[in-house]
């Protein structure tokens, strides 16, 4: 516990004095340990990416009722373009024009569905549960670190930013609601 709890003050000094995406192009890149924790967490959990789709639509709609609605169509749908956005972004983790391209397309998507700034904690928590639900003790504090930061990596965007109140609303609010 004692390592999650530094990495989620680590995660949220870095989000405090970070840029934006695309102002300091050596400060905005993801460890290379971080991304192979990415990739190798990942790894173990797409065999049962069914099940950790599930967990995570489950949590979000505990965490945040307020977003079930935006959820419309076919719910395996929506699960398994969950999957695929979380192993596009694994399989493209350093590759920073890619990434910011597709966060700047995903954000305006999102907005049109009309997501909030309020909807990034509740996000990033089910994202955390579901991995952890899914892999158990196989997720290891440093791959949970590695989503952390890559949670906060990703939230840094200019175009998920401009929705954030504030950076260290975002952390707060992730440590809060991780149960």
């Amino acid at each position: 516990m004692g390592n999650l709890i530094s990495g989620w003050f680590r995660s949220f000094f870095s989000l405090h004095s970070a840029p934006v995406l695309g102002q300091d192009r050596e400060a905005e890149m993801l460890t290379p340990e971080i991304q192979q924790q990415l990739k190798e967490s990942f790894e173990l959990a797409a065999p049962h990416a069914e099940q950790l789709a599930e967990t995570f639509y489950n949590r979000l709609f505990t965490l945040a009722p307020e977003v079930r609605p935006m959820f419309k169509g076919d719910m395996k749908l929506q699960q398994q373009k969950l999957i695929d956005m979380l192993a596009w972004i694994v399989s493209h983790v350093g590759e920073t024009e890619v990434l910011r391209k597709a966060l700047a397309d995903a954000g305006r998507r999102h907005a049109e569905y009309g997501a909030k700034a309020d909807h990034f904690a509740p996000v990033g928590s089910a994202l955390l549960y579901c991995l952890s639900a899914t892999l158990g003790e196989q997720l290891t504090p440093e791959a949970e670190e590695a989503w952390i930061e890559a949670y906060a990596y990703f939230a840094r965007s200019e175009e998920h930013t401009s929705e954030l109140q504030s950076r260290q609303y975002l952390v707060c609010r992730l440590l809060l609601e991780k149960k």
